[in-house]
């Protein structure tokens, strides 16, 4: 199995995404931390939520530096030092261009996606350093992100295609300063999702393949486990788009 013996944070916020990428993983033998911001988002691991490799925590606040620090402490005592963190953060926000962009919104779009993604890093990276510098253990970083941050997508709102890109430049950084620890960092950039209630009626913003316009949580999962993979551990500062084509049209 290709995750036996590996232990993995999985940051959600009550997305079919962390569900799918926690499924996954168990399924390939990981040792699962899996945050959401609700004891209900559990409930999208159906079965796995019993599973004797995963343990759960809520977050209810990702813009809140404690509690996200809080997480960090009880998670890494629950199987130590995690050799990959996955983040898979966003806010739903609806339809809105720059001109009708309500500031309230626009501000926790950009908190949740990009601050909460820094707050959820931050804790678990020294001790991956840490673990890297002692023993040489490779590690890993996914940032999972909405297809709209790499490409204009008409209908999608200004603030979800400001913050995700954010997580582009985020990506790149962590890449860059991480690499001499043999820490990689890399992105999934996903398009519309089925079930994802976000893209209802954006027919515009669909793929290109006949049948799979939009993808299915599964697929951003597979992506995930390809660039956390020890296979690409040559790859870092990347973003797979996992769109049915969007990126190109």
């Amino acid at each position: 199995m290709r995750y036996e013996n590996k232990v993995v944070i999985v940051a959600g916020k009550d997305t079919l995404i962390s569900a799918a990428c926690t499924k996954k993983l168990l399924d390939e033998g990981a040792k699962v931390v899996l945050y959401e911001n609700s004891e209900a988002a559990f409930d999208n691991l159906g079965e796995y939520k019993n599973n004797e490799n995963l343990r759960t925590i809520v977050v209810k606040d990702y813009t809140d530096d404690a509690e996200l620090k809080a997480a960090g402490e009880w998670a890494l005592a629950q199987f130590g030092t995690p050799d990959t963190v996955v983040t898979a953060l966003t806010e739903p926000s609806g339809k809105g261009t720059i001109e009708d962009m309500p500031m309230d919104l626009y501000q926790k779009v950009m908190d949740n996606v990009l601050t909460g993604s820094l707050y959820t890093l931050q804790p678990l990276i020294p001790p991956m350093i840490k673990i890297a510098e002692e023993t040489g253990r490779h590690g890993s970083i996914c940032v999972i992100m909405n297809i709209a941050g790499r490409t204009g997508l008409k209908g999608v709102n200004f603030a979800q295609a400001a913050a995700h890109a954010g997580l582009g430049g985020l990506i790149r950084n962590l890449a860059t300063t991480l690499g001499k620890y043999h820490i990689v960092c890399n992105g999934v950039a996903a398009g519309p999702v089925e079930g994802d209630p976000e893209f209802d009626g954006f027919e515009n913003c669909l793929g290109i393949i006949p049948g799979r316009e939009k993808v299915t949580p599964d697929d951003v999962a597979y992506g995930m486990m390809y660039v956390t993979d020890d296979y690409s551990g040559y790859n870092t500062g990347e973003i797979l788009d996992v769109s049915c084509g969007r990126i190109i049209v």
